[in-house]
C-alpha cells in the first residue's frame, strides 16, 4: 500500500465514499428506479447523492494534489475513466463535471412532486 493510501484521512474519506455508495445502491436495489413514494423519500435520496458527490469531489481534489504516488495517480486516472463513462467530455475539467452533476441534482430536486 502506498503512503498516500496509508494516510488516516484518505482511508476515512474512502470508507465514507464506499459507505454512501453502498447505501445508495441498496436503496436502488430495494426500490428499483421507480419514482419516490413521497417527496421526503426523494429529498433523502438526493441528499445522499449530494453528500456522495461532495465527498468524491474532495477526494478527487486530494488525488489531484498528489504528484509522486503512482497508486494515487493511477486511481485518479481510473476515476476519470469512470467519469468519462458517465459523461465527462474530452478536455473537460473534472470540477466542471462535478458542477454539472450538482446542477442535475438541483433539477431533480426541483422536479420532485409536492
Amino acid at each position: 500500500m502506498s503512503e498516500f493510501f496509508k494516510s488516516a484521512p484518505v482511508r476515512a474519506a474512502m470508507a465514507e465514499i464506499q459507505e454512501l455508495q453502498e447505501d445508495i445502491m441498496t436503496g436502488l436495489a430495494v426500490n428499483g428506479m421507480r419514482n419516490p413514494q413521497t417527496p421526503e423519500e426523494g429529498l433523502l435520496h438526493i441528499s445522499k447523492m449530494r453528500q456522495l458527490l461532495e465527498k468524491q469531489k474532495n477526494f478527487m481534489f486530494r488525488l489531484s494534489l498528489e504528484k509522486d504516488d503512482e497508486d494515487a495517480i493511477e486511481m485518479k486516472e481510473q476515476i476519470l475513466e469512470s467519469a468519462r463513462f458517465l459523461g465527462l467530455q474530452p478536455n473537460q475539467n473534472i470540477s466542471e463535471f462535478f458542477d454539472t452533476l450538482t446542477i442535475t441534482l438541483d433539477n431533480l430536486e426541483s422536479n420532485l412532486p409536492d
